[in-house]
């Protein structure tokens, strides 16, 4: 918290130096020892931003004088007017000047802003320009400004209105009628929705629009960033892992029980969110409610539609961009690492549970602590996260072109980003992605785009993966030696239960490798022809490849004793695997639309349209071994074939759908939509089914009785119901499957007959889960925008929830059929509030959001899905934690006698369990349910002030009500070998301290009772607030680019993660909740600095 604090401080007064001083200060340059006054005073216009008025008859222009060097703008301007009978006074950004004598008239100024209809505008500013000094208009649109010196200049500001600037000489009649022209960019904002876009104002759904204008100088590694407190939606960034987006995404709950992921469509087509480029978004839409129907059988999760930067028409326009980051864990274990205090813990710890003979003898012991002060390798020291972790560092770079004419425009945007992990070794990954864009105006009717989106990605990886390396340095003891100058590798000396082939972390990390090579291509055309009678056909056919090459080089891995040079077999061969899995997606989809208003009242919008989309896709995987050295890394070589597999799948997907929209002077609106699908997933008789929706919104400040009350902008009422699907399943889910392999080989005679085998039962009557969702909502703005607030609240219930089902392992041991089982539902509320304001070069806004949702199984007809930590269960949420509930601990053998116990192991400082149901017994009945798994509630709040080019923001993310189970190594003392963690020094029970966090120091092998019976003692609350972005940034002053013919540059520093609030101290809080251990990518905070130009 105080280097984030020391940060934001260093970087204030950095920027703020760059500033410099104020105009009226500043140092006028003439480069001439006299000139015109004329030209004098355009000078000093160009370079300091002020502008002059005068009086042409009083002042003669032309004269020829002589101009000071080096003074500031009032005293070069006293030197240049003397002898003209003249002064010069500065009046906010306007230096007037008058004859000697003709003192500056002060008046109280009175008028009224209106709209060009005459419409008071209430909240209006009136600033004396270049000043803060100002007055707001009230609910009548009048104002009073008093002590207003004259003549001066006047801006006036309005947020959905064309800023004006007024001169005022003190002469006007009074009171001043100043009219503001409506801006017609801010009228025309369209939202981008299921194939088509629609106006804002005339919106009836649930939308969450982000445009990335507001966030794109932020740096990105990943798109899911950008998604960052967007109201309904819980992202949760459990991995920073170097080319692979961590994020779990979830609209407004959890509603099914398998796949929860939104559906996610780049330009109209299915795509990776994973795979584009953060720079390449121009905007994202995410459909909450019945406004997802339109994708059917797809959108039961939501919908996120992301729209690619696209091409502008003018004189080309070029921006370059560029960051670099510095990279670091948010959070690691902190973990004993001296030896000689992990030995004496372990050793303590076996005592406690009454072990008579320890691990570590006192001899070890004792020797050990004389050899720490001479030979690190016998006796090492080891701080296995500081040997395997380092700073990683990010850099990215960004460049795009954009421009055309009236036939034909193009956009074309590269990227590159290279980021090194914080592992020491096969930690990092490359991206090089472009977008490149092509619309030609072929015919006045006929408009043709073409479009290139994609990437080459390139990824290394430890040869046994993420997930098992980090496990190993979190299991790695302080006992354990690293490497021999000659390059051996190390274990220890010190024998350890569970540690028969001590692994070494850092031999996981750099011996051998996997390599990646993600590639993803989606070529795209478009076509628009304009008919008559309102008409417009639409077509679109987009390609999509991707091909996912990978490959495992293994060496042979030794270690040895650094006591004896005992060399030790760890894995003595090396084997190479290559895998492969390529697909490739076809979807073409046409619309034809009709759009019309009928006496300037009545507008129609009807949209019909097919879509049809192909997938194929195919894996092969090739494994050799037995190769004669470390350095062959080809399949060729080696000497023994291990493993050859391939597969092919296809799937197909038709849609008819249509939306009928309908407004009345967009006061009373309404929507329709329908969509027909058919999947290739289920049987037939089964593979049809439709989802319709309507939304209605109501626009009361349309209203002729609202009509007085101008301070209110917008007030709409929205309401909507519909349908969706999900098909989230594998392909031919409703087929048995067929095992073919050697060990179901049998004879006939004396001749071998390949076998194969049925693996599970099916149900061919499976088909869509099906979510009807309702939603009514409240859209609010006021004081010319500058306040907007959003409220939503929705119901969605599931139903045919899909699950394998269990069946008794007597009928072949095979696996239960997938059916439709169950309901599902999650009600809950959105609020967001913005609020914007300024003061001519000060400008700020403060905004947030807060959402809750409530999820419950409804019905999963009488049935109860209980595993190891969770159970599924009607009346509870999906998966929620089902445990044994800790009721403190032991203090003495005469409490455990008294009690109901789950054994004879029990001991004092054991931890008590609560005998649910009284029955003297603690077994399976006495376990409850326990906490979530998802967060019930999500908030975000952000902040930006600004002052002329320099600019604090920050954007902060929350979640509640949610609990993660944290087992295994680390996260109990001394797991099956491992290490501990320091909080068991000073917070364990013990016979002097009754009250404390933990039960008695212990190891999680010799203590069953504790960990054995999963419990709520090793539950814990992931609740948090993280500051996700801090940024401040500096944008030089136009006048500046005028000199050097760009358009503009700005430079920021920017931190990302870096604080956060959680009673989760173990770990970071925004991890995978459901893998109950801390086998985990580390999050990571990150310092970046970096520019943006364009010219």
């Amino acid at each position: 918290m105080k280097r984030a604090l020391t940060l934001v401080i260093m970087m204030i007064l950095f920027f703020l130096t760059a500033v410099g001083a104020s105009a009226q200060e500043q140092i006028v340059r003439f480069q001439k020892k006299s000139m015109k006054i004329s030209a004098a005073l355009n000078l000093i216009e160009r370079q300091t931003g002020l502008t002059f008025a005068y009086n042409k008859g009083h002042l003669d222009v032309n004269k020829t004088v002589d101009v000071p060097e080096g003074k500031n703008v009032m005293d070069a301007l006293s030197e240049i007017l003397a002898g003209t009978g003249t002064q010069a006074h500065l009046n906010g950004k306007v230096i007037v000047i008058s004859t000697v004598g003709n003192e500056l008239k002060t008046i109280t100024l009175k008028g009224t802003v209106t709209d060009r209809a005459g419409e008071p505008l209430a909240g209006a500013s009136i600033m004396l320009d270049g000043t803060l000094k100002g007055v707001l208009s009230d609910v009548d649109g009048s104002f009073v400004f008093p002590d207003l010196t004259c003549p001066a200049s006047l801006r006036i500001d309005y947020l959905g209105f064309v800023s004006r600037t007024i001169t005022i000489s003190g002469s006007e009649r009074q009171p001043l009628s100043i009219s503001l022209e409506e801006d017609n960019r801010l009228l025309s904002e369209s939202v981008v929705i299921g194939y088509g876009t629609q106006k804002k104002e005339t919106l009836t759904g649930s939308i969450t629009v982000r445009k990335m204008t507001e966030i794109e100088n932020r740096p990105m590694t990943h798109a899911s960033e950008a998604l960052y407190s967007m109201p309904g939606l819980y992202i949760n960034q459990s991995s920073s892992k170097p080319g692979s987006d961590g994020a779990t995404i979830r609209v407004r709950g959890v509603g099914t029980l398998s796949s929860s992921s939104p559906m996610i469509l780049v330009d109209g087509i299915e795509y990776s969110l994973d795979e584009i480029n953060p720079d390449d978004i121009e905007t994202i839409s995410v459909l909450k409610d019945a406004s997802a129907s339109i994708y059917g059988s797809k959108a039961a999760n939501g919908v996120i539609l992301i729209t690619t930067k696209s091409a502008k028409k003018g004189a080309p326009v070029v921006r370059l961009k560029a960051n670099f980051g510095v990279q670091s864990p948010t959070y690691v274990p902190d973990v004993v690492t001296d030896p000689i205090l992990y030995m004496r813990m372990r050793n303590q710890a076996e005592l406690n549970e009454g072990k008579l003979v320890t691990t570590y003898n006192d001899a070890d012991i004792l020797e050990y602590e004389e050899g720490m002060k001479h030979d690190k390798y016998i006796y090492p020291a080891s701080d296995w996260y500081d040997l395997c972790y380092e700073h990683g560092f990010v850099q990215e770079y960004n460049a795009s072109v954009s421009g055309g004419g009236d036939k034909v425009d193009y956009m074309i945007g590269l990227g590159y980003m290279r980021q090194k992990g914080v592992m020491v070794s096969n930690d990092d990954a490359t991206r090089y992605s472009w977008n490149i864009k092509v619309n030609t105006q072929v015919t006045k009717r006929l408009k043709v785009g073409a479009s290139i989106l994609g990437n080459f990605r390139f990824n290394t990886e430890p040869i046994y993966g993420v997930s098992t390396t980090i496990n190993i340095i979190n299991r790695a003891l302080p006992i354990f030696s690293t490497r021999l100058p000659d390059g051996r590798w190390l274990n220890t000396w010190l024998s350890t239960p569970g540690r028969n082939n001590p692994e070494n972390p850092l031999l996981y990390l750099k011996e051998g490798r996997t390599t990646r090579q993600p590639h993803r291509l989606l070529g795209k055309i478009d076509l628009q022809y304009t008919l008559p009678w309102h008409l417009t056909y639409r077509a679109t056919l987009g390609y999509l490849k991707s091909d996912n090459y990978s490959k495992n080089f293994k060496t042979a891995m030794y270690t040895y004793n650094p006591k004896t040079y005992e060399k030790k077999d760890f894995s003595p061969y090396v084997y190479v695997k290559d895998w492969d899995s390529n697909a490739y997606n076809t979807t073409f989809y046409n619309t034809l639309s009709y759009d019309n208003t009928f006496a300037k009242k009545h507008t129609l919008g009807v949209m019909l349209g097919y879509e049809h989309k192909y997938t194929n896709s195919a894996a092969f995987t090739a494994k050799k071994r037995d190769y004669f050295n470390n350095q062959l890394d080809a399949l060729t070589p080696g000497t023994k074939m291990d493993e050859i597999t391939g597969a092919v799948s296809e799937q197909i997907l038709s849609s008819f759908f249509g939306r009928v929209t309908y407004n009345y002077k967009e006061k009373y609106l309404a929507d329709f939509t329908a969509r027909y699908d058919g999947s290739s997933k289920f049987a037939k008789g089964n593979r049809w089914a439709f989802f319709p929706a309507v939304s209605i919104g109501w626009r009361l400040d349309k209203e002729n009785w609202m009509r007085n009350i101008s301070w209110i902008d917008i007030l709409k009422l929205r309401g909507s119901v519909g349908q969706m699907g999900n098909q989230a399943i594998g392909n031919y889910e409703y087929l048995m499957s067929v095992l073919a392999s050697p060990s179901y080989n049998y004879s006939f005679g004396d001749t071998i007959s390949g076998g194969a085998a049925i693996r599970d039962f099916v149900d061919e009557d499976i088909s869509w889960e099906t979510t009807t969702t309702y939603n009514a909502g409240l859209d609010f703005a006021v004081l010319g925008g500058r306040l907007n607030f959003t409220a939503d609240f929705y119901k969605k219930r599931t139903e045919g929830i899909l699950r394998d089902v269990k069946i008794p392992a007597q009928i072949g041991n095979l696996k239960g059929p997938k059916q439709n089982i169950g309901v599902v539902a999650n009600d809950g509320m959105e609020y967001s509030i913005q609020w914007r304001d300024g003061y001519r070069d000060f400008r700020y806004s403060l905004g947030g959001n807060f959402c809750y949702n409530k999820n419950i199984v409804v019905d999963l007809k009488g049935q109860e899905y209980i595993s190891t930590f969770n159970i599924i269960k009607e009346g509870e949420p999906i998966s929620a934690w089902y445990l044994y509930q800790a009721d403190g601990f032991y203090n003495s053998y005469e409490e455990i006698a008294n009690s109901a116990t789950v054994g004879s192991g029990v001991k004092p400082g054991y931890i008590r369990y609560k005998d649910l149901n009284g029955d003297g017994s603690i077994d399976d009945r006495d376990r409850a349910v326990s906490g979530n798994l998802t967060p019930s509630i999500t908030y975000a709040f952000n902040f930006s002030v600004g002052w002329k080019g320099v600019e604090l923001s920050a954007q902060f993310q929350g979640v509640a009500d949610v609990y993660t189970y944290l087992s295994g190594n680390l996260a109990a003392p001394f797991w099956n070998g491992a290490g501990v963690l320091k909080e068991w020094t000073t917070d364990a029970w013990t016979e002097e301290n009754h009250n404390s966090r933990l039960p008695i120091l212990h190891t999680a092998t010799g203590a069953p009772e504790m960990h054995n019976y999963k419990n709520t003692q090793w539950l814990y609350d992931a609740s948090y607030l993280r500051c996700k972005q801090l940024q401040l940034s500096w944008t030089m002053p136009e006048k500046w680019m005028k000199v050097i013919k760009m358009k503009q540059i700005q430079l920021f520093v920017n931190g990302q993660n870096l604080f956060t609030f959680s009673p989760l101290k173990m770990f970071d809080p925004e991890i995978d909740l459901s893998s109950t251990n801390l086998i985990q990518y580390p999050s990571l905070k990150t310092y970046n600095f970096g520019f943006n130009i364009t010219f």
